[in-house]
């Protein structure tokens, strides 16, 4: 990896990576192959790029070199060619422009100049090219380095498109460094995630969870009439609570990516279908003997019954790991379908490109195993590409069938050093749990995600802490801190009959939001009921209250 230092590279030494090692991360890069044209883009896509080796020939110089893998020079692309020279010459500490013959050189992983322009005409060329490596790839490997062959570039149909999406396998340091250096065109594809659901396990005084008689007979009543719409509550934790459970979650995911596929045009019939006949999940090793879903079906138990005229919100289970016949094929269903709409960049007027889907399936099929990989070493170790495959589903879902779509994580993941993909402005909310490790763990002091991103910015999740009757924080809730005041967090009771902890207090509040909008007409403009969320929230609070009692979701103002 390099980063760009007065517009060239220094030199970092990469270290080989693999997909079988669950410590290498994979990230997106999308490149602008039109590079003449765009030379501050250029100089980003340089600083981002991966590295690759090739010999030097008899007769090489740079500009050979640059013109044979890049198809660059200094009377077509003069701009791109002085960027591409200083670096090559930087980064491999040549002094002058003579190459040794036979020498290893490094070259950046970039493809060649797009030198046609697109027809407007051919709407496939505003697609994205890709290029995909999900394991080994350019290298440094102790100090030797490693030859990779040249980007294997897919651009069925669209041989002029001047956008690639270039997928490679790097370290963490690495993509961090990626990332940095051109935040809005690098992301996060693939990361193991160490989940945390310890804040489920705090013991607290054995008793029921109830609203007041007062709120009780609030939301009975705001509930009770005619339903305008069912917004999805989609709960991403550790496992089906039961197959009831697991056939809901199946019928939906069935009825809705296929509608969503038809939307984005991203109808692949080589993508699995079997799971949809699949009548229960076993479990692929001993069921434990406390799942953590099935707390949250009991935390959620009061509020449901609450819908005495009929079902207000769908509460979909999906879990995180793949200890459950039939788990795998349904992500791969799910980060295929991300994987597709991603790579279409905003262009559906026509079916999507054969490799579109054909890569889409690959992508999905090795995160799946790397999820696969990581559950045989720890149970609660999950891929990133997961989590925020199912964060853009309930955006893709949101707009496909003009519903709200709320996710609920009621776990953390401590310090996470890389961000994932999300979701822009749509119809619904992840919620998260601020985690149980007491009143002295400030979720933004520790970088506990996803709770973390309730401070403003990015503020585009709702983060939960778990509050006794009083306001202070119960069960050894993580907090806010005392002075983070501009944040889109509330305090709600976590308690069940034998324990209590913000697992609980998470769920409920998303239960409430999407209750709520049950009874409300569809939104159209999603930034504004995005905006107007956050203001009803906020507004809902009691600033002049002691303590985290300040941030208790007020239901009477909440449902006014």
């Amino acid at each position: 990896m390099a980063a760009l230092i007065s517009g060239v590279w220094a030199v970092t030494p990469l270290h080989a990576q693999d997909l079988t090692d669950l410590d290498s991360v994979v990230i997106r890069q999308r490149v602008n192959a039109a590079y003449e044209k765009a030379p501050e883009t250029f100089k980003k896509d340089l600083a981002a790029a991966g590295e690759r080796t090739i010999v030097v020939q008899p007769g090489d110089s740079p500009s050979s070199i640059i013109s044979r893998q890049f198809a660059v020079g200094v009377s077509n692309a003069p701009q791109a060619y002085a960027l591409l020279e200083r670096a090559l010459l930087t980064r491999n500490e040549i002094a002058t422009k003579g190459l040794p013959v036979g020498s290893e050189i490094r070259i950046p992983d970039l493809p060649r100049l797009a030198l046609s322009k697109p027809n407007p005409l051919k709407a496939w060329n505003g697609i994205p090219k890709i290029a995909m490596r999900l394991g080994g790839g350019a290298a440094m490997d102790g100090g030797t380095p490693v030859t990779a062959s040249p980007l294997d570039v897919s651009d069925v149909g669209r041989p002029a498109a001047q956008a690639v999406s270039i997928y490679r396998t790097t370290s963490v340091e690495d993509a961090q460094q990626a990332m940095a250096a051109s935040p809005d065109t690098v992301s996060l594809e693939m990361a193991i995630l160490q989940i945390d659901f310890s804040d489920g396990a705090s013991a607290g005084q054995a008793q029921e969870f109830s609203l007041s008689p007062s709120d009780e007979k609030l939301v009975r009543s705001k509930i009770s009439g005619p339903a305008k719409q069912l917004p999805v509550l989609i709960i991403l934790d550790d496992s089906w609570p039961d197959d009831d459970a697991f056939r809901e979650a199946r019928d939906f995911f069935q009825q809705s990516i296929d509608t969503i596929r038809e939307k984005y045009r991203v109808v692949d019939d080589k993508i699995d279908t079997a799971i949809w006949k699949q009548a229960d999940a076993p479990w692929l090793r001993p069921k434990p003997s406390v799942l953590h879903s099935a707390e949250i079906k009991e935390a959620l138990e009061g509020l449901q019954a609450l819908e005495t005229s009929g079902p207000r919100v769908r509460v979909i289970y999906v879990p995180l790991f793949a200890l459950q016949k039939g788990a795998a094929a349904v992500f791969r269903q799910i980060i295929a379908l991300d994987q597709a709409i991603i790579l279409r960049n905003g262009s559906f007027d026509d079916p999507a490109p054969s490799d579109v889907l054909s890569k889409s399936r690959e992508f999905a099929a090795s995160a799946v195993e790397r999820i696969g990989k990581a559950t045989d070493l720890d149970i609660q170790k999950t891929d990133v590409a997961l989590v925020q495959s199912i964060f853009a589903f309930c955006q893709h879902y949101g707009a496909t069938f003009r519903q709200p779509c709320f996710v609920n994580t009621s776990w953390t993941v401590p310090a996470f050093r890389l961000q994932p993909r999300m979701p822009d402005a749509y119809y619904g909310t992840i919620v998260a749990a601020a985690g149980n490790k007491g009143d002295k763990s400030d979720i933004y002091g520790n970088n506990v995600q996803f709770a973390a991103r309730s401070m403003s910015p990015p503020g585009d999740v709702l983060a939960v802490m778990n509050i006794d009757a009083a306001g202070a924080p119960a069960c050894e809730s993580s907090v806010f801190g005392p002075d983070n005041l501009d944040v889109f967090g509330l305090g709600f009771s976590g308690q069940l009959k034998n324990g209590c902890g913000t697992s609980f207090a998470s769920p409920r509040v998303a239960w409430l939001l999407a209750a709520r909008e049950a009874m409300r007409l569809p939104a159209t403009d999603y930034r504004k009921w995005r905006n107007s969320l956050w203001k009803e929230v906020t507004s809902s609070l009691n600033p002049t209250a002691a303590g985290y009692d300040r941030r208790r979701l007020r239901l009477d103002k909440f449902f006014q």
